[in-house]
């Protein structure tokens, strides 16, 4: 089974701390592969921690960045993601609303 997490940030806060517990947990049993996803924060090079956030700038607080959301959402669907877990979403990043 794969799943994929998607968190405001990967490194910085409690929500960060649990997300990536989770996402290391997960890849520890054979049976699943476990992507996360964050939007802000430095570029982690960790595999499958992926950082898939624009420029703030182009965005709206809590209507996300629709290149960003394009971006993640091509991702979920090239990956063919069984579970898809939203963890602490907030901010200029990720509308999930848009995803289909």
């Amino acid at each position: 089974m794969k799943v994929l997490t998607i968190n405001t940030e990967f490194n910085r806060g409690g929500a960060a701390k649990i997300a990536y517990t989770l996402y290391q947990s997960l890849n520890k049993n054979d049976e699943l592969v476990c992507y996360l996803a964050y939007g802000r924060g430095e570029k982690a090079n960790i595999e499958r921690v992926i950082k898939f956030a624009y420029l703030p700038i182009l965005s709206l607080q809590d209507y996300g960045n629709w290149f960003s959301t394009r971006a993640i959402e091509k991702f979920i669907i090239k990956e063919k993601f069984d579970l898809i877990h939203l963890h602490n979403l907030h901010g200029y990043y990720f509308n999930a609303y848009i995803i289909k």
